[in-house]
């Protein structure tokens, strides 16, 4: 009698219990792997930034998380650009002299069309939405990846740099063309090598730090600016005061000596002076007559 209803009971138990697992494993399913669809953005022109936004299996926008929507103003996104920094391998002749090259991630032309359009993505993206960047790269090849804001954090996700997917390889390799992202203060670089993606996450409460060796190998050399003219100096000497020009000696009148001789004659008569000073007065007057 308890055999014949353990039989009959055992098989309606696993068939449960296999229901239940398969609605289970569906559920997580759902769960886990939400629909990714695409978000237009019709204030940002062309396929430079566009937003996946997650589904649930109902059609019900699924919260990432994400601190969307944020105010980046130009000035702080455009120095989150500048912080990115790409180094290139290059190997040298016969594998000699090989060396890393640091330049930016983004072109000069890159981030001037990159920075205004990731300003009105984050802007408008949800809490759902992560932001796809596809631009022109150095040598005409794309740059592209995602890039979200979470927790303070801005987590950037290159998928590819000039066209060149992430390998991973050991720079020893002759035929290896590999590139990294050159960590600094605030920012902690994850390499991906299976998904051959690297994931650059910047905390935002440290001041980006943006190597001055790439930005002056990106900006196209300039001639330095000649220096000012060195300011002349005058010598400061006391003025020279030339002599006043010497006095013309104009010699007396005939009019003028006859006027001394009479008023020498009164002067000796009055008795102002003596006899012998008369005299001697006189011989010089005589004197003067005579070169006239």
């Amino acid at each position: 009698m308890r055999w014949c209803f353990m039989k009959r009971i055992l098989p309606m138990a696993l068939c449960l219990v296999t229901i239940t697992m398969v609605t289970g494993c569906g559920w997580l399913f759902s769960k886990r792997s939400p629909e990714v669809r695409p978000v237009p953005l019709a204030k940002i022109p062309g396929e430079i930034v566009k937003l996946e936004r997650s589904f649930s299996a109902d059609g019900e926008a699924v919260n990432m998380g994400y601190g969307h929507p944020h105010e980046f103003s130009e000035q702080a996104m455009g120095d989150e650009v500048a912080a990115l920094v790409v180094r290139r391998h290059k190997w040298g002749k016969y594998g000699m002299g090989s060396e890393w090259i640091s330049r930016p991630a983004f072109t000069a032309s890159a981030t001037e069309r990159l920075v205004p359009a990731l300003v009105m993505a984050f802007k408008e993206a949800s809490p759902s939405d992560k932001i796809l960047f596809h631009v022109t790269g150095k040598t005409g090849q794309p740059t592209s990846g995602e890039v979200y804001l979470q927790d303070n954090e801005l987590v950037w996700i290159f998928k590819e740099i000039d066209g060149r997917t992430y390998l991973g390889k050991d720079i020893f390799t002759l035929d290896s063309e590999d590139w990294r992202i050159e960590e600094k203060a605030g920012m902690t670089v994850r390499k991906n090598k299976s998904a051959k993606v690297m994931k650059v996450v910047r905390n935002l409460s440290v001041a980006p730090e943006v190597t001055a060796a790439a930005m002056a190998e990106e900006q196209p050399s300039q001639p330095p600016a000649a220096a000012p003219p060195a300011p002349v100096y005058r010598e400061l000497r006391e003025p020279v005061v030339s002599p006043p020009p010497p006095r013309e000696v104009v010699s007396p009148g005939l009019e003028e000596l006859e006027k001394k001789l009479q008023t020498l004659k009164k002067w000796q008569e009055s008795g102002l002076i003596n006899d012998e000073d008369y005299e001697k007065q006189k011989t010089q007057i005589l004197e003067q007559l005579q070169k006239l």
